[in-house]
């Protein structure tokens, strides 16, 4: 099973983040507080973005954790898994 979850955030600013589920994507913001409770979802099927977005996590070398010690209140991550 294909398993992807981003998030953008950080203190004092906007909170994004987009996980899959189902075949579609779930998408929601929050602005310092608690999530909207309305998500945007977005279909993945036959999507051509979502495609170029699989084959360049594909083909990318990824280290399994990424830690810099940079301190800009700005945090993401990624947690991106394929079923091979």
């Amino acid at each position: 099973m294909m398993a992807f979850e981003f998030f953008l955030g950080g203190y004092g600013r906007s909170n994004f983040k987009v996980r899959l589920q189902e075949g579609h994507l779930h998408c929601a913001e929050s602005e310092g507080g608690p999530y909207v409770e309305q998500e945007k979802t977005v279909s993945i099927t036959d999507a051509p973005a979502w495609l170029n977005l699989v084959a360049f996590l594909e083909n990318c070398r990824w280290k399994k954790k990424y830690v810099e010690m940079v301190c800009d209140g700005t945090q993401w991550e990624l947690n991106w898994q394929t079923p091979h």
